[in-house]
């Protein structure tokens, strides 16, 4: 089973995660941390824990996911994993769609997601049913894409083709805000109810 804890960090509040399992084996997902204070909250609890972080995944590349990055990479010796047509400024390890990384006796894929930026990235675990969204899906709203690299109709696919296919139990983790889960957003997300109405095709002649 996996434990997850979420911090809000910088004044995005963008959520981070950290994932582990009766092993302390430890994932962290998009450091937002801005400041020594907050860099500590997260080690504190990792020490508290007793975890041990063995990989660092990111969203994108947006800095409000990122910022806390370096700290994490020189504290604890790890390595990060993100789409590197997102640019990062430190070293990463390139993903792509449905590579895996695993840790303790849990495994996380990689669905790529383009749209809030070039190389978005969604974790999904699915024999725990979660997935971390980052900035391509929120409750009741999606990602920004007026920003350098936003694409809508790039996302608008992400969301049809990808993440929409997806068991409606599966929890929903984003980068900002509360937690959903996949059919709670397919039934009431606005920017969702498109993909299930059936067309009238008299009204579209």
């Amino acid at each position: 089973m996996i434990s997850i804890r979420d911090f809000q960090f910088n004044p995005y509040m963008t959520n981070c995660y950290l994932l582990w399992d009766e092993s302390r084996e430890c994932v962290i997902c998009d450091p937002g941390m801005c400041s020594e204070s907050e860099c500590r909250r997260l080690d504190d609890f990792i020490a508290a824990e007793g975890l041990r972080p063995v990989a660092l995944i990111l969203t994108h590349g947006h800095g409000d996911h990122t910022a806390g990055v370096t700290h994490c990479l020189r504290k604890y010796g790890i390595k990060a994993y993100m789409s590197l047509l997102d640019k990062p400024a430190f070293p990463a390890i390139d993903v792509h769609e449905e590579d895996r990384l695993n840790f303790g006796s849990h495994e996380l894929i990689a669905i790529a997601c383009p749209g809030h930026t070039p190389g978005g990235v969604a974790w999904l675990c699915i024999e725990e049913k979660l997935l971390l969204s980052g900035d391509t899906l929120f409750k009741g709203s999606i990602g920004r894409t007026d920003l350098e690299g936003g694409d809508y109709d790039a996302l608008m696919e992400t969301l049809r083709g990808k993440l929409m296919s997806l068991a409606g139990d599966i929890e929903v983790l984003p980068g900002h805000g509360p937690r959903s889960t996949i059919a709670e957003e397919a039934q009431t997300n606005p920017f969702l109810l498109p993909f299930n109405e059936p067309f009238d095709l008299e009204e579209l002649n």
